[in-house]
Order: structure tokens, then C-alpha cells, then sequence
């Protein structure tokens, strides 16, 4: 999951998430936070219509990506980490 999670779309993102480990359950799923915003809430912390990143909405991800934007390079890394 990447970019600035905001109160208006919380409630997708829950049922998304939802959803997403539900599909397939035999298969390992993967939440990733990828980038300062999905991660902290980035520069828009403060906003009051802004989370301040996916475990703040109980949802606790698997790998966090730093960075804004996270480098090419940081992805990669944290790809190769998700698929061993």
C-alpha cells in the first residue's frame, strides 16, 4: 500500500485489506507499506483527516518501506525480502 491514507477512504481500505487476505487463503499474503506517507502519514502527519500510516488503523504490515518517495532501489530490496 502506498500514498497518504485519509479518513474518507479508511473504511475501503479496511475491507480491501479484508479481502485481500481472505482470497486464496492457502497462499501467503503480504501487506507492505511502501513510502513516509503509508507508513508515519508522511508530510500530511498532522492533518486531522490524515492516518498517520496503516497500523494506526490496526492493520500491521508485513514490511515498511522508508522513504519519500522510497528509492528504486529500497523497493527492490524490499521485494526480494517478500519473496524468499
Amino acid at each position: 500500500m502506498s500514498g497518504t491514507l485519509t479518513t474518507a477512504l479508511g473504511a475501503q481500505i479496511q475491507t480491501a485489506v479484508a479481502q485481500f487476505q481472505a482470497y486464496l487463503p492457502e497462499l501467503p499474503h503480504r501487506i507492505v507499506a511502501v513510502g513516509a506517507c503509508a507508513t508515519s502519514g508522511g508530510p500530511y502527519w498532522d492533518s486531522p483527516t490524515v492516518i498517520p500510516g496503516l497500523a494506526e488503523m490496526g492493520i500491521e504490515p508485513d514490511l515498511f518501506i522508508a522513504g519519500c518517495p522510497p528509492s528504486p532501489q529500497a523497493i527492490s530490496n524490499a521485494l526480494a525480502v517478500v519473496r524468499a
